[in-house]
């Protein structure tokens, strides 16, 4: 159920320039070319939740950023 859902929503996306996605209820899905750059985009993943977490903590509403940022 989970991959089906990851193949809909990558239907009109590059999985190449977008290589995670977060699924509910589920841990994340990560790839990459192989093993190794797997598990660099894993890190880079787990860097962007912590700042979004940081970031909600210090204020609960942030501004939505424009599109080309």
């Amino acid at each position: 159920m989970a991959g089906e859902t990851v193949i809909e929503r990558f239907h009109d996306l590059n999985p190449v320039t977008m290589p995670a996605v977060l699924v509910a209820g589920h841990a994340p899905f990560v790839w990459g070319k192989n093993a190794g750059h797997s598990v660099e985009n894993a890190i880079a993943l787990e860097a962007v939740a912590e700042m979004a977490l940081a970031t909600r903590a210090l204020c609960p509403q942030p501004p939505t950023l424009e599109s080309y940022v």
